[in-house]
Order: structure tokens, then C-alpha cells, then sequence
């Protein structure tokens, strides 16, 4: 099995586990924080869909800035199609609208990290 592929199992019980809490936020999310940090390392596009307001009060380091409701006039910004790219906002609603207007568009690999707050910190890794 290959990385991306236990990546995909893992953001699937992430999701399944969410489902199974009833965690209002969390049921929107498809990828874990540690899952999110080893895409965006592998090279995954990191991707906030809040307003320009929300985004000047802060964001996510290295993340693009796309609204949603701008998403579908900017697609073109985060080709080629088949790169990962994972979306996120402040409650989740907005990133799953977001990751089904991408994949509605011929996007790939794409992950909703639900809100912004599920980034947390990288995991340690074993030396």
C-alpha cells in the first residue's frame, strides 16, 4: 500500500469516526490534522475558503486564499487536476461545499480538513 493510500483509509475512519461522535464540525471533515500536515508536506495545496475578513484575522501558514464563493472563476489556480488539495474554513460547511465544487470540476484528490482549528500541530515523528 502506498503513502497516499493509508493516507486516504485514515482521512475515511476520520470521517466515520466524526459520523459515529455526531460532532457538529467534525462531520464535515474528511482528513485529520496529522494526516493534513504529512499531504501539505508531500505537497498538497492548502486551501482557505473563509471570507477576506476571517482570513485577515489569520490563517494557516502557506495556505492560498480563495472564498468560496470565488472558488469556481480561480480554479485554474490550483492545477493540474491530479495534485491534492486540501480545503478548510471556520465550521466546515463552506470547505464541503468547496471540496465538491472541486471534484465537480475534474479535481482529483481532494480533502476537506473541516475548520481551520483541526491543523493543531504536526505529529513527533520516531527518530
Amino acid at each position: 500500500m502506498t503513502t497516499s493510500t493509508h493516507l486516504r483509509a485514515l482521512a475515511l475512519l476520520s470521517a466515520a469516526g466524526a459520523a459515529a461522535l455526531g460532532g457538529c464540525a467534525l462531520l464535515f471533515s474528511d482528513l485529520s490534522g496529522p494526516a493534513a500536515h504529512r499531504l501539505v508536506a508531500q505537497g498538497a495545496r492548502l486551501v482557505d475558503v473563509r471570507s477576506q475578513e476571517e482570513w485577515d484575522a489569520g490563517h494557516l501558514q502557506g495556505a492560498l486564499h480563495i472564498p468560496i464563493d470565488l472558488l469556481p472563476a480561480r480554479l485554474a489556480q490550483l492545477e493540474p487536476k491530479e495534485a491534492a488539495v486540501i480545503v478548510y474554513c471556520r465550521s466546515g460547511a463552506r470547505s464541503s461545499r468547496a471540496k465538491k465544487v472541486l471534484l465537480a470540476a475534474g479535481f482529483r484528490e481532494v480533502y476537506n480538513l473541516g475548520p481551520m482549528s483541526a491543523w493543531g500541530e504536526p505529529e513527533e515523528q520516531s527518530p
